[in-house]
């Protein structure tokens, strides 16, 4: 049997702006902005508070909870790309190797 309703609450980073306009998540930090639109997906987005952001599901099926975890994890990793900075290792590209 499937639930009748599921409901996720996410909060934010303190210092990253979460912006919510008909399933297009815009997310603004430090470090630039990324935009993701969830429109192909099921799902009703809504921003609580200052930064933190519910993420609905009415009469979900299994495929449909798997989408839940996948939004939720899309946006976590938007939060940090606009946060953290990548670590690039520093190896020449090419070094002559000697017998």
């Amino acid at each position: 049997m499937s639930p009748l309703y599921v409901v996720t609450e996410w909060l934010s980073f303190p210092v990253v702006t979460l912006s919510v306009k008909s399933r297009i998540v815009t997310v603004k930090g430090r470090r630039g902005t990324l935009v993701k639109s969830f429109k192909h997906m099921a799902l009703e987005l809504t921003k609580v508070g200052k930064n933190k952001l519910r993420i609905d599901i009415w009469f979900a099926n299994r495929k449909q909870l798997a989408c839940l975890k996948t939004t939720i994890g899309h946006v976590n990793n938007m939060f940090k790309g606009v946060t953290y900075v990548r670590a690039v290792s520093s190896l020449p590209c090419n070094c002559p190797v000697s017998y």
